[in-house]
């Protein structure tokens, strides 16, 4: 669930370590007791949870376990803002970076629901231009390619980069999603480079995590209902759900239950980017229990129906076995390999990762249980090891 997208600190940085495991066997085996063998790993949750955050240097973390609709066990520790010494709650609203793309396959799906998108067709049947691989331009890219990293549109970091506002002080990003995606994905637009911005390799074939396409996917959300992407998944998720503090934008919630993203001890600007639909999204864990019982209980919380039955069961299925045998629509579909264990039932999740945020999310439909993690920190490399005994007791707490 480590997600493939633009956090250094822990998927370039983990990158490196994995290689390093593959030529140092023997270290390979350390690290797979330390994780797994139960030398400091007390049985007790929030005695757990105490031993590791002295080993972790960190602004703040929220452990969440979530049972039915809201949270049976919620632990804190740090602060939302170092300088200002606010604690974190179960209300402290986080930047969760790319698990915000679970929301965005959530609005899309619910169109398709209603009618309004065929996710096998051309995505060109509902754009106002045209968007095709120029190494491949007679073949369609569609709404489930863009839900599962296979449309053969990438993230030039460079042009991506860019648009976070972090260097101008923070704040919403300034241009908007139509702006964007007609700036980079046509052959006129401002951003667009053939070959940076399209894999050469068929729309379909080859599987690259894209923060792009989801950025595409959000502006497809508003040509086909009308609506700007935030208002849309307002009326249509949030507000129906009961998620009543989570928004895309700052200008839209309280900044003083927002927790401040932190690299090492100083503190970031709150800020965002041009395709926020890949990663902006602030919510807290209680709000977010809310989304995961809704996918946990088959599209449905209490009398509220978000989502056919029929069509969550399709979003964690695997999708395309020969490129990503883990790749649902849009959800991680398996614990990952890198933190060494194995679980006997699915558990579906999808991580974050931006500067000075480290997010993961984690259900078991089986048994209605979920997990959720947010820092706003990055995490350090000499602390992954802790980070993923962490992560592996998020699966234990969800699994039978």
């Amino acid at each position: 669930m480590l997600s493939k997208e633009r956090k250094p600190k822990i998927v370039k940085t983990l990158g490196v370590v994995l290689l390093a495991l593959v030529a140092l066997g023997v270290l390979a085996v350390g690290i797979f007791l330390a994780i797994n063998v139960n030398f400091s790993n007390p049985e007790d949750l929030k005695a757990f949870l105490d031993t590791k955050m002295k080993k972790l240097d960190l602004a703040g973390l929220a452990f969440a376990v979530v049972e039915g609709d809201t949270p049976v066990e919620f632990h804190s520790y740090g602060y939302a803002d170092l300088v200002e010494e606010r604690p974190i709650t179960e209300d402290t609203l986080f930047q969760m970076a790319s698990v915000s793309k679970t929301v965005t396959g959530t609005a899309v799906m619910q169109l398709s629901d209603r009618g309004r998108i065929d996710i096998d067709e051309d995505i060109n049947t509902y754009l106002p231009f045209d968007v095709k691989n120029p190494s491949h331009p007679n073949k369609a890219i569609t709404t489930r390619m863009l839900l599962t990293h296979t449309s053969s549109i990438i993230d030039n970091w460079d042009v991506y980069d860019s648009f976070y506002t972090i260097d101008a002080g923070g704040g919403d990003p300034t241009v908007s999603l139509a702006d964007f995606n007609r700036g980079y994905l046509t052959k006129d637009g401002e951003y667009y480079d053939a070959e940076l911005n399209f894999s050469a390799k068929v729309p379909g074939t080859y599987y690259k995590y894209s923060n792009c396409g989801y950025g595409l996917l959000g502006y497809l959300v508003e040509c086909v209902s009308g609506t700007d992407f935030n208002i849309y998944c307002t009326e249509n998720i949030f507000t129906p759900l009961g998620m009543d503090s989570t928004r895309w934008f700052l200008e839209e919630i309280d900044l003083d239950r927002l927790a401040k993203p932190h690299e090492g001890e100083k503190a970031l600007p709150y800020y965002g980017f041009a395709t926020y639909p890949d990663g902006c999204l602030r919510t807290s864990a209680g709000d977010y229990s809310r989304f995961l019982s809704m996918f946990m209980h088959q599209g449905t919380l209490g009398n509220v129906k978000i989502l056919e039955e029929s069509t969550v069961a399709e979003m964690l299925k695997p999708q395309v076995r020969d490129l990503n045998e883990n790749q649902g629509l849009t959800w991680d579909l398996k614990v990952p390999e890198e933190i060494f264990i194995t679980c006997d039932s699915y558990v579906y999740g999808h991580s974050g990762g931006d500067p000075g945020v480290s997010t993961m999310v984690m259900f078991n439909q089986d048994i209605k249980k979920a997990a959720i993690l947010l820092i706003n920190s990055d995490v350090e490399m000499k602390e992954l090891i802790t980070y993923r005994q962490i992560v592996k007791r998020m699966v234990e707490e969800i699994s039978e």
